[in-house]
């Protein structure tokens, strides 16, 4: 018997590394390509967090004076006769937001 090197007849031989291992010819360009395309995914979610925390920030950085209220404390001096005259009407908080806004004037 002859002896049977286990490949097929007309079959072409595959290229082999000094260890004698298999190696495929493109391996080491779409390994670059796997590595760049993580990379890519990468910085895109990076970029996308970097947006939101911006976006956030300025959310709340504008929003936080719908918290805030401000006090104005003005001396206003009221007259006897004002003040009469204001209970003797009928809707005195409209009367008396009259005075204070002729003390404002």
């Amino acid at each position: 018997m002859s002896e049977a090197t286990g490949a097929a007849v007309g079959a072409p031989a595959k290229p082999t590394t000094e260890g004698g291992h298999k190696a495929d010819v493109g391996m080491k360009a779409r390994n670059r390509a796997e590595k760049r395309f993580q990379a890519y995914g990468i910085i895109a979610i990076l970029i996308g967090l970097f947006f939101l925390v911006w976006l956030l920030f300025n959310i709340i950085g504008n929003g936080m004076s719908a918290f805030t209220q401000t006090y104005i404390n003005i001396p206003i001096t009221l007259n006897q006769d004002e003040v009469d005259a204001a209970e003797a009407s009928f809707v005195k908080t409209s009367r008396y937001r009259e005075i204070i806004t002729n003390a404002l004037a």
